[in-house]
Formats: C-alpha cells, sequence, structure tokens
C-alpha cells in the first residue's frame, strides 16, 4: 500500500486532472501548431474509420475514455465518436463529456458538462465547428484520444494503422507534477 492516505491520492489525481483540462499550452510548455493539431484529429479519423460499425447500423459509432491507466472506470473524460455513412463527405462528431465521481460513491461518474465538435476533413486539414477549445487543451486532448482510440483497437485485436507514430506520452507535463508533488 502506498504512503499516501486516500484523500491525498485523490486530491492528486484531481489536480492532474485539472491540469491536463486547462493547461494552455500543449506539452512542455510549447503551443501545439494548429498544422499538428489538426494531423492529430485527421490521424484519429483513421484509426476510427477502421473500426467496424456495429450490428444494424450504417454508421460507425465508439467510445474512449481519456485518461492515465488502463482501467477505464477510473478515467473522467469519455468521449464518443461517429463517423457517419459511406457515402456522406468526409466528417467526424465527437462528444467530449467531463465526468464528475459522486461523493457518496466513487464508482458513480455524472456528467459535468459536454463539448460537442464536428470535424470536417478537407485537403489542406481539418476544418472544426462547435463548441471552442483553446489550442493548447485541443493538442491535449487529441493526443489523449489517439492514445485511446490505439488502445481500444489493440484491446479488441484490431490493427493499428502503420506508419503513424505514438503519440507522447498524455500529457507528460502532468506526470512529471503528479511524480514530483508524490515524491517518487
Amino acid at each position: 500500500m502506498s504512503a499516501l492516505s486516500i484523500r491525498t491520492r485523490k486530491r492528486l489525481a484531481a489536480a492532474v486532472l485539472v491540469f491536463m483540462i486547462a493547461a494552455p499550452a500543449g506539452l512542455d510548455g510549447v503551443p501545439a501548431p494548429e498544422h499538428e493539431i489538426s494531423d492529430l484529429f485527421r490521424r484519429i479519423y483513421e484509426e476510427v474509420r477502421t473500426m467496424p460499425p456495429r450490428p444494424g447500423e450504417r454508421f460507425i459509432r465508439q467510445e474512449f475514455f481519456i485518461g492515465e491507466g488502463d482501467d477505464d472506470t477510473d478515467k473522467d473524460i469519455a468521449v464518443s465518436i461517429v463517423l457517419p455513412g459511406e457515402n456522406t463527405p468526409p466528417d467526424m462528431i465527437v462528444q467530449i463529456t467531463w465526468m464528475e465521481r459522486d461523493r457518496r460513491d466513487r464508482r458513480v461518474a455524472v456528467a459535468r458538462s459536454t463539448k460537442i465538435l464536428r470535424f470536417v476533413l478537407e485537403a489542406d486539414g481539418i476544418r472544426w465547428e462547435g463548441d471552442a477549445f483553446g489550442k493548447g487543451e485541443a493538442a491535449v486532448l487529441a493526443r489523449g484520444l489517439l492514445k485511446a482510440v490505439r488502445n481500444k483497437k489493440r484491446l479488441l485485436g484490431l490493427q493499428v494503422s502503420p506508419g503513424s507514430v505514438e503519440p507522447r506520452e498524455y500529457p507528460c507535463r502532468a506526470a512529471r507534477e503528479y511524480h514530483r508533488i508524490a515524491g517518487r
């Protein structure tokens, strides 16, 4: 058992989560350029596009969870991605929901806030419509989402798209801060 109390670990986890979501800059304090964000969401689209649709559906709908660790029940960001049918222009609808744990029962998470984005793939990048994100926040979410998509594909036994590099650890600055606070 860790030397830290449960209350301290919860506070550390909450601080890391707040830092991940509210960080004004990309990883390592450098704002992510627009083309990097566009590239990340294009790679997410390509990864999700290769996943099979559910039985009886003519579109692809998948759910993912962003956060540290392997257990999705401990993650506080839920993402749902919908890719319309094959005869439509290439676009992707993403719903991001920040979950909040119930104080009486930590196993129960309730939606705190939600943002919905629509990404239209164009020849020169991706154009997005919907709720506003800061560039730093969008980059951190995109990195985490790409990592979550690839992890789910591996879990389902699906091939991860070749030729694309695994994103940097999500988010490394927050992980360093956590280890510094925890004294590891």
